[in-house]
């Protein structure tokens, strides 16, 4: 409802009550977040001793620092090409859907 307010020579309107949504629980309380949230914590840890390992495991089996800075190079540019095709893939793919 309109009400004129006449100091101001305008119209006062009154806002309708907005239910306010809930306040946000903490995160470490929500299972479903700390579940994928040590899941991306232990595929992480993952990634970082396989790419420790894999390069010193070649080295030993081999013994040549050639063949494990191939292998290290092959590692991080499937990993460039990987972050390049999730780029365009993320980009392309429909969020709301």
């Amino acid at each position: 409802m309109a009400v004129l307010d006449p100091i101001r020579n305008s119209a006062e309107v009154t806002p309708s009550p907005i239910p306010q949504p809930a306040p946000p629980s903490a995160l470490n309380r929500d299972r479903n977040f700390v579940t994928y949230w040590f899941g991306q914590s232990l595929g992480a840890v993952g990634d970082s001793i396989a790419t420790i390992s894999l390069p010193r495991l070649v080295l030993q089996t081999t013994g040549s620092v050639a063949q494990m800075g191939v292998i290290t190079a092959i590692l991080g540019v499937g990993r460039l090409v990987a972050s390049f095709g999730a780029g365009v893939l993320v980009d392309r793919v429909d969020r709301r859907r």
